[in-house]
């Protein structure tokens, strides 16, 4: 059930779901799994045709607002000692949710491992979220945010919440950990928008601490 039912947990719990982009299930298969409030997380396409299509979609589905993923991108040594990948038909399936329909059943597992790798911008700039706002009028979060900096320029440009977070450590193996900089990113957002955390969260005292 994976998604669906984190998706009807969070509904029953009277709490939001940030739904990834790469779930597993598609927007409006989440959508359909509860009535609970639901955001979407948008790993971004280097197809600004698909990326429009995702947020618009996610719009008609009912999501209540954008969370742009902009430390995208993962090194997992184990992954690559064990050689592990997605397997095929999961992969296909991802591909096609999104909205690369012209990824095929004919193609072999290397082709579609091989467009995967290509598909997504790891390189955009913060003129993404001027383009964005061209396109929807959803509350935009910013996710990936390490650097107080950051922070402030997220805050300039309009963005309604920062999610500081470091992916899990698994994009760089040397980033801090996301409780370590929150109070420097509360600091300098200074109640401008809405911050929140991602990641390391485990038992009720990680809440306690992440509130103090």
């Amino acid at each position: 059930q994976g998604v669906l039912a984190a998706t009807r947990a969070a509904a029953t719990a009277q709490t939001i779901m940030g739904v990834s982009g790469s779930c597993g299930n598609s927007i409006e298969e989440v959508a359909s799994a509860s009535s609970g409030p639901k955001w979407f997380q948008l790993y971004v396409p280097k197809d600004r045709v698909i990326a429009r299509r995702l947020v618009e979609r996610a719009d008609r589905a009912g999501y209540k607002a954008i969370i742009v993923t902009v430390d995208l991108g993962e090194q997992k040594d184990a992954d690559r000692r064990n050689r592990f990948a997605l397997p095929r038909d999961i992969l296909l399936k991802h591909l096609r949710d999104v909205g690369f329909n012209n990824v095929t059943e004919r193609m072999s597992d290397r082709e579609i491992q091989a467009f995967n790798e290509r598909a997504w911008d790891l390189t955009f700039s913060w003129k993404f979220f001027d383009w964005l706002r061209t396109i929807t009028k959803l509350p935009l979060l910013i996710k990936g945010v390490l650097r107080p900096e950051d922070a402030r320029r997220a805050v300039a440009i309009g963005l309604d919440g920062i999610i500081v977070s470091n992916h899990g450590g698994r994009k760089l193996d040397g980033v801090p950990a996301s409780i370590e900089m929150l109070p420097r990113v509360v600091d300098a957002v200074a109640g401008r928008a809405e911050v929140l955390m991602d990641g390391g969260v485990r038992r009720g005292t990680d809440v306690l601490k992440a509130l103090a």
